[in-house]
């Protein structure tokens, strides 16, 4: 067993050895990080430097004058951007129809096949459906059903003898101007369908009034049982139409959003994959200047894509926007708040160094009460109204500027762009907010007091520090020096010019070195002297 154990310590030696010349190796990097302080160069910034001693050579107790100048020049920026499309794809923004089970109301051929979504973090998992209860849906159809037969006008008792009754005409479509039309004045104020309640409350996400001031007619009179007006007689139903609700958000009564004429989830989708096709938005986002995300609100928000800079993942998730349900807004609005505004990512950078933007898309069928949500003040929100809408106005109330306020078609893409280069990559001319020149003398120099113009913010001993806030474009500084020794002698120890500039970027560099030349007194070498005999007086003779 001895033997045994002697062997394994000679096979476990290779490993312990690599493992100790390892952290040898990482012991200086290891111990350098606690007391490692330089500053990192960010800035785009650039110094020219100089230093200029006069004379460059002097006699020892002389002095000389020391300059140094600094110029600065910085390049232009363009701020980054991280911009979230916010895609509505509530029923309306489909297309009616027939639709059978399992088809989607898109039509096939898209270039992009299809693929798993991604929620990101922050997204909240979508609600698990409950089914109705079969003798609640029940209740609520017969209460329809009263409710429909009540509001009929009363008819009276047939008499045999009376000559039949023809069907009154149906009535004509509402005329322009008359309660109910879309094209009267105000109409852009009424609420869609979608948030109208058949309790007569705010239904779905909030509805006030039916559009109008239509006055409300009284309740019918009592009708004798068995009559064609008595409530209680069972009334005849009629099965509603199918339609393209793309999963039934449409089937029901009074609340439910119908769909539209056009399929504008499938005019998004191509809008945003021209979008990122640009060359400019290409070039962007290849250097990290901006970034995309992909939201799509319904009945909820949901996070697609979170924030990336390849273009290709944006335009392959636009498969995953489908239509059905109702438009809230304020859902859609406060995933891509979550998005752009991540408490992971605060703490490491600041919130104003990126531009943030929402850029909606939606057919702008909002209740108004979902239009009362308020994100953050640092969101800038343009929207692109799709399709015809009388709801059009209420798009101003999203955006943030009227001038953000575009449609997304003819020219949604080009106006998009101009919007993007004006105001949300905006450039920005950048300067040197603070800069600081620190210089520290040789122990052999001596400071002429009084000699430094202007005078220092600080000054300990051998160490002197200036401080603009801002600088002008060019800066100079000036001491005089007096050598202790003679000898070709460096006057500085170090000497650096440290600044920040209006993008709260840093910068470092150092001065280059300066020197002189210093003579011993009589300006060379003392050549030796012979002592002068002392004079022997002799005494005198008496």
């Amino acid at each position: 067993m001895t033997r045994r154990n002697r062997v394994n310590r000679f096979l476990y030696l290779p490993s312990v050895a690599a493992l100790m010349s390892m952290l040898l190796l990482a012991a200086p990097q290891l111990a350098a990080k606690p007391g490692s302080q330089t500053p990192v160069t960010t800035s785009n910034c650039q110094v020219e430097m100089q230093t200029i001693v006069t004379p460059e050579q002097l006699v020892l107790g002389s002095t000389a004058d020391v300059t140094l100048r600094l110029q600065q020049s910085c390049p232009e920026n363009r701020r980054p951007v991280d911009l979230v499309f916010l895609v509505d794809t509530s029923n309306s923004m489909t297309r009616g129809g027939p639709v059978r089970p399992g088809e989607a109301n898109d039509p096939p051929g898209d270039p992009i096949a299809p693929v798993p979504p991604d929620p990101g973090k922050g997204d909240p998992p979508p609600p698990d459906p409950e089914p109705p209860a079969p003798f609640l849906a029940a209740s609520v159809a017969t209460v329809f059903d009263l409710a429909a037969s009540t509001l009929q006008d009363p008819v009276p008792p047939i008499d045999p003898g009376d000559p039949p009754v023809k069907p009154p005409p149906p009535a004509d479509p509402p005329a322009p101007g008359d309660p109910g039309s879309t094209n009267r004045p105000g109409a852009a104020d009424s609420e869609p369908a979608g948030c109208i309640d058949p309790r007569g409350n705010d239904g779905g996400s909030g509805a006030p009034t039916p559009p109008g001031n239509a006055p409300i007619d009284p309740p019918p009179p009592r009708v004798p049982p068995g009559d064609p007006g008595d409530p209680t007689r069972p009334v005849p139903t009629r099965t509603p139409s199918p339609q393209g609700n793309m999963g039934g958000s449409n089937s029901g009564a009074g609340s439910a959003e119908p769909a539209g004429t056009e399929d504008l989830v499938r005019l998004a989708k191509q809008f945003i994959r021209d979008f990122v096709e640009q060359p400019r938005i290409e070039k962007d986002m290849a250097d990290g200047s901006l970034r995309l995300g992909l939201v799509a609100f319904s009945d909820r928000g949901r996070r697609l894509v979170s924030l990336t800079s390849e273009g290709q993942r944006i335009a392959t998730r636009t498969n995953l926007l489908r239509g059905g349900g109702k438009t809230r807004i304020d859902l859609g609005l406060r995933t891509a708040e979550r998005v752009l505004i991540d408490p992971n990512r605060r703490r490491l950078e600041p919130p104003d160094l990126r531009a943030k933007v929402i850029v909606v898309i939606s057919d702008a069928a909002f209740c108004q009460k979902d239009l009362r949500v308020n994100v953050n003040s640092s969101i800038q929100i343009a929207t692109l109204l799709a399709g015809r809408s009388p709801w059009a106005r209420r798009m101003r109330d999203v955006a943030t500027d009227n001038a953000y306020v575009l449609n997304l078609r003819p020219a949604g893409l080009p106006d998009l762009l101009k919007l993007y280069e004006r105001d949300f990559a905006e450039i920005r001319a950048v300067s040197i907010e603070t800069l600081t020149i620190r210089g520290e003398i040789q122990p052999d120099m001596e400071l002429v007091e009084g000699s430094m113009n202007p005078a220092p913010a600080k000054r300990e001993g051998q160490v002197m520090e200036w401080t603009w806030t801002p600088p002008s474009a060019a800066v100079a500084v000036s001491f005089q020096v007096k050598p202790l020794q003679p000898g070709f002698r460096r006057i500085d120890v170090n000497t650096t010019s440290a600044w920040t500039d209006t993008e709260a970027d840093t910068g470092l560099e150092h001065f280059p070195a300066y020197y002189v030349d210093v003579l011993p007194l009589g300006g060379q070498t003392p050549t030796p002297v012979e002592p002068t005999p002392t004079p022997v007086f002799a005494p005198s003779a008496p």
